[in-house]
């Protein structure tokens, strides 16, 4: 009897360095794994689905990351101390209370259990885990150091908080300033300016200009103030909804282009991207190999290009640092590094100093970018304000002259 067929979906990188992503039918998961082996395509992550649709949705949260921060830490001392890795998720397991992690961890061990791959395990019960630290896991397990990868993978989840906690104090002084300046103006315009409409009386449709301007203004604020607030509040969660459904590239890409912070994102997207070589290349994994992975991590279309376009360099015998400044993708400085890190059997290393030395730069293009904004945001409130005040005074003025 044929065993019934059940559907994978798997994220994988195909012999061209190609990320793909599908659907497969299979019995079991090993079968689906031999499927996509026979295919020549590395597997990053294989998810059982039910009719196409993932039974665990990935989630991020910051409980979520906070909880597998934690669990990689753990995990990290406790494989460091040379306990089996079973025993560690076990004794792990414990330590969390009901819910999404905790069961993570008892399906991790269980698949362990049944003689699945690490990361196949990690990357199947942890949705939305970085395609890059399964393959590293995988890598890890084959070459016997995955206490090495559990420790690297703390330290570049560290980072990505350490990342989010500077962009949210980078960005909240301003926020703040936009936020009061835009009470300070409802204010002005539901309370302030019609209380002067009422002062003035019939004259004000007289009044023309900026003072005209103000009180058509203040008009519509004060009789369609509950309106506005609805549609700006409908404006922002539809902001919200498709920031959640759309590709986080092209988010990015939006962002970048409507605010300036182009160079900052690539910024990130390039630290990033070199953190990830390093830790792949430091766990022998092949250069092209990984290349894919480092790449498969980069959401800016343009830098995404442009690597693809390196790693055809590559695969035709071109040295990584010439395929690298060819695309124009680091800067001549870097490039210098590579070239000398690859004649040392270094690469690795230089990979990671160029990581620490653009993760710097963000930092002081960050701190610019703060410092601008608190600027703008001053700027822009101020106007705003100053504008209400001179069209009150201008229109008083007038009434006063018309009265003379």
């Amino acid at each position: 009897m044929t065993a019934p067929q059940r559907q994978f979906r798997y994220q994988a990188i195909s012999p061209a360095g190609v990320g793909v992503s599908d659907v497969i039918a299979a019995a079991d998961r090993q079968a689906a794994l031999r499927q996509l082996s026979r295919a020549e395509l590395v597997v990053t992550r294989l998810v059982e689905t039910d009719a196409g649709r993932p039974v665990q949705r990935a989630g991020n949260s910051a409980r979520q990351r906070r909880e597998r921060l934690d669990m990689f830490r753990q995990l990290s001392v406790l494989i460091g101390a040379h306990i089996e890795l079973l025993e560690a998720l076990e004794a792990i397991h414990k330590t969390f209370p009901v819910g999404e992690t905790r069961d993570a961890l008892a399906a991790i061990a269980a698949a362990l259990r049944r003689g699945d791959r690490l990361g196949d395990a990690f990357g199947a019960a942890l949705p939305g885990l970085p395609a890059y630290l399964v393959a590293l896991l995988a890598a890890g397990e084959s070459t016997g150091c995955v206490d090495q990868v559990l420790r690297e993978a703390v330290a570049q989840m560290l980072l990505e908080a350490a990342a989010r906690r500077e962009l949210r104090r980078a960005l909240a002084y301003p926020a703040f300033l936009l936020t009061a300046g835009s009470l300070a103006l409802a204010v002005m315009f539901a309370v302030v300016v019609p209380r002067f409409a009422a002062i003035i009386g019939p004259q004000r449709r007289d009044i023309d200009g900026l003072g005209g301007f103000v009180f058509a203004a203040g008009r519509i604020v004060h009789d369609h103030g509950v309106m506005i607030v609805i549609g700006l509040a409908v404006a922002g969660a539809m902001l919200v909804g498709v920031s959640k459904l759309t590709n986080a590239g092209s988010v990015a890409a939006i962002i970048g282009r409507l605010f300036g912070l182009r160079g900052i994102i690539e910024l990130r997207e390039r630290a990033n991207w070199a953190r990830i070589m390093a830790l792949a290349l430091g766990q022998n994994v092949l250069l092209l190999d990984a290349a894919a992975l480092a790449r498969s991590c980069v959401t800016t279309g343009a830098l995404q290009a442009r690597l693809v376009d390196a790693e055809r360099a590559l695969r035709s015998g071109v040295a990584v640092a010439d395929a690298l400044a060819t695309n124009n993708i680091l800067a001549a400085a870097d490039i210098s590094l590579l070239s000398a890190g690859q004649r040392a059997g270094a690469l690795a290393e230089m990979f990671g100093v160029i990581a620490d030395e653009h993760d710097r730069r963000l930092r002081e293009a960050l701190r610019r970018a703060t410092a601008i904004a608190e600027q703008l945001a001053i700027l822009v409130v101020s106007t705003a304000i100053g504008t209400i005040v001179l069209g009150l005074v201008s229109a008083m003025t007038s009434v006063y002259e018309s009265v003379r």
